[in-house]
């Protein structure tokens, strides 16, 4: 989240909202500050609120060409692409925070403009990011921004804020329990008997760069065949699609890691039951992006914890449990506030409360296959209580009324990052029984 600004002579304009992220249903406040040493040639204070999603990428395809070289035909393999990219808005507004009306002008001054609007409830969550996949390259973003800004002409004084926002989870943050069962064969066609895997992961949800923990029954007791290793998989699987309807999957393994297994004809169960963990970080350590599900890009991620199994199985499954999870927005690290200027005091107004309606869009959206625009529908979530348990303490940093927010904090204090070093140790509730996880 940070906030973009332009000045003018004649003063400054500076817009923030009260907390650092918000939840798809929540009510947003904040507050515009305007700081003017001259009058300025407009009488009406702007604030501009826009959702919007976009998807872009191209795909390297190949083809032969026939051509003639000294009278003889020969064919070519030459590379040509194909270019998609998808637009949606889900709102475009302008409202007016305050005008003057017995005069042309902004008066010089010092003001504060509190505002608040409600999100809708059904809005997918914050997304960045541009990368390759094999043959692909792709640019997928969904951003929210609140803008301030005080027109005349071609002068204008502006400031822009990108929101942080949270899709709402479908279901309470709670423990995940799977298991799997394979008669293994080998050389096609003799049986090794039966193996059984059962894995309970400690959460479903989960901020960028926690650990997932795991704890994984093996009942190897009537299988030929010794479980050599535990393989762990994060796994991202992101669907990109175009105004035109093409779509194209990313499947990305971010994570994998290898635990010990289970000897032939054996079990490692109940108090030998082995303990899996696989950090939730891109392999090179950088922050991965939240779950999100807009109609344009939509990115989900899984876990899978799979049994491989000594000799030649490639002609029969192996144990394996995979389970989907939830990655959510991290709060910004050194979300702060502004400095007040010399001498602030300000003339504060009351409260605006800005209400979506078309009476106020500024831009009109063209329907993406029927479906674009104010008229998309997402499926309706309850967002009660559902934020993973470490974060459900965390309080936005009031603004103090002996120091008004002025002078932003810095660009790299408004990025977020994941909170990797804030977090103790999860607990999973197994079998009735709190057991600590050992990572």
């Amino acid at each position: 989240m940070g906030s973009i600004q332009s000045q003018d002579a004649a003063g400054q304009i500076y817009i923030q909202t009260d907390q650092s992220f918000y939840i798809a249903g929540d009510t947003v406040t904040g507050k515009v500050y305007v700081n003017l040493q001259q009058n300025f040639p407009s009488n009406i204070v702007n604030l501009k609120i826009k959702g919007y999603e976009h998807s872009d990428w191209s795909e390297r395809h190949q083809r032969t060409v026939s051509y003639q070289e000294n009278g003889q035909s020969k064919t070519r393999t030459e590379n040509y692409y194909t270019y998609h990219k998808g637009r949606n808005t889900f709102f475009c507004h302008n409202f007016p925070l305050y005008s003057w009306q017995d005069c042309s002008f902004m008066p010089a001054g010092q003001y504060t403009f509190p505002f608040q609007f409600i999100l809708y409830n059904h809005l997918p969550g914050t997304y960045h990011e541009n990368g390759s996949y094999q043959n692909i390259q792709y640019k997928s973003n969904i951003k929210y921004k609140v803008k301030a800004e005080i027109i005349s002409g071609k002068r204008k004084i502006k400031d822009k804020q990108y929101l942080v926002i949270r899709e709402p989870l479908k279901n309470l943050v709670q423990a995940q329990y799977g298991e799997g069962t394979v008669k293994p064969t080998t050389c096609c066609c003799i049986s090794q008997g039966t193996s059984v895997i059962r894995c309970h992961f400690d959460r479903n949800s989960y901020c960028p760069g926690e650990t997932a923990y795991i704890l994984a029954d093996i009942d190897n007791s009537e299988c030929d065949l010794a479980v050599k290793s535990l393989e762990c998989t994060f796994k991202k699987i992101l669907k990109l699609k175009s105004d035109s309807g093409h779509e194209t999957v990313i499947i990305k393994i971010i994570q994998i890691r290898d635990f010990p297994g289970c000897p032939a004809r054996q079990t490692a169960m109940n108090e030998n039951r082995r303990q899996a963990s696989i950090q939730l970080l891109a392999e090179n350590g950088t922050l991965i992006q939240p779950s999100t599900k807009g109609q344009l890009v939509n990115c989900q991620y899984q876990l899978k914890v799979e049994c491989k199994l000594e000799g030649c199985t490639c002609c029969s499954n192996v144990p394996d449990v995979e389970v989907p999870i939830c990655l959510v927005s991290p709060p910004a690290i050194g979300y702060g506030q502004v400095q007040a200027p010399v001498n602030w005091n300000p003339q504060v107004y009351d409260v605006k409360n800005v209400v979506f309606s078309n009476d106020y869009m500024y831009a009109q959206q063209a329907p993406i296959n029927n479906m674009g625009g104010m008229n998309m529908q997402y499926p309706q979530m309850n967002n009660n209580n559902q934020i993973p348990y470490q974060q459900q303490n965390y309080q936005p940093q009031p603004l103090s009324s002996q120091q008004q927010p002025f002078q932003q904090p810095s660009q790299q204090q408004q990025c977020y990052q994941p909170y990797a070093n804030d977090y103790s140790a999860p607990q999973a509730q197994i079998n009735g029984t709190q057991q600590q996880l050992i990572q």
